[in-house]
């Protein structure tokens, strides 16, 4: 999923248009960022900035660019973007946003359970891991 897609589904999943993209700019892209960078943290140890091959993802610049961390990462990343979005609001949208922090918390969970069980390719930026990583079938397309 690209960044821009993510930016796209975590606006969606607010319940706003992308034509109100730039209402949310740059908070949504900067949501994205951390969430990816939280992802990156659990599964290697390392932040995006510790890791040459992994940039943080760029609104207009790198937004067809996909993050490179597992592909079963992105949907939970886009409602880490959306928790955050609702977390501005008041306490009915606060509480809205719940289900979004819960799904990237179990994410993050399972991310963690692979620490230490992945090889990162500081050039390329692969992951190989040593185990098949879990997936997350809970997910809508």
């Amino acid at each position: 999923m690209t960044f821009e897609a993510m930016m796209q589904r975590a606006i969606f999943q607010y319940n706003a248009d992308w034509d109100d993209y730039e209402d949310y700019a740059p908070h949504v892209d900067a949501y994205v960022n951390d969430g990816y960078d939280q992802v990156l943290e659990a599964i290697t140890g390392m932040h995006l900035n510790q890791i040459e091959a992994y940039r943080t993802l760029v609104e207009g610049v790198d937004n067809n660019v996909e993050p490179g961390v597992p592909e079963w990462t992105h949907l939970p990343i886009c409602d880490y973007a959306t928790y955050m979005l609702y977390r501005n609001g008041n306490p009915q949208k606060q509480q809205r946003g719940l289900m979004f922090l819960e799904n990237f918390r179990a994410c993050l969970s399972k991310c963690k359970d692979l620490a230490g069980k992945v090889t990162v390719n500081s050039e390329t930026g692969e992951m190989t891991f040593s185990k098949d990583p879990p997936q997350f079938y809970n997910y809508r397309p």
